[in-house]
């Protein structure tokens, strides 16, 4: 039996999965900041994602089925990148990655790049990857013990990160299409 998620130990083929929303801290700190304006509702929402997050405590739940994990601390894609040896990629789908329905409203009206959302940090949810032979248990222990998991995408091999099988930039500041 496992005790612990290491962040080495993903494998070509693995499905890659994340815990909760992303980005919703992120835009707390620039609402914060005054560098994003949106009503009072969503406004203290993500100020409380900010200020008081949860931490994802669905880890121990899942380890024996893991071949890797770490917590999104430093940003989704930034923690992502922790999780690959230098012979390894990722091919994500964005229509996949978890976002809330606010945060989908404030990037359908530009009122936020969702590139910035995936290179914020502090959101404290996992990223973690098994093989796909247990897609099914992960779903299965998540929805029992009522945490929102979604798989967004498949370790490949490489050292490219694709979105909808385009390269992306890893910039650490933004992230831009490679056309």
């Amino acid at each position: 039996k496992k005790f612990i998620i290491k962040r080495s130990g993903a494998k070509v083929g693995d499905s890659i999965w994340v815990t909760g929303n992303i980005g919703e801290s992120h835009l707390g700190l620039l609402i914060k900041k005054n560098k994003i304006k949106v009503n009072k509702k969503i406004n203290s929402y993500y100020l409380k994602k900010y200020s008081s997050p949860k931490p994802c405590m669905l880890g121990s739940k899942i380890l024996n089925y893991l071949n890797s994990g770490i917590d999104i601390s430093d940003g989704f894609l930034g923690d992502l990148h922790k999780l690959l040896d230098s012979k390894l990629g990722v091919n994500l789908i964005y229509s996949k990655i978890p976002f809330s329905k606010n945060t989908k409203y404030l990037i359908k009206k530009k009122k936020i790049d969702p590139f910035l959302l995936l290179n914020g940090g502090d959101d404290y949810e996992l990223i973690f990857t098994c093989s796909e032979k247990y897609d099914y248990k992960i779903k299965a222990i998540a929805k029992t013990n009522k945490y929102k998991v979604s798989k967004v995408g498949h370790i490949i091999h490489g050292k490219e990160i694709l979105l909808d099988g385009k390269k992306i930039n890893n910039t650490r500041k933004s992230f831009q299409y490679l056309f």
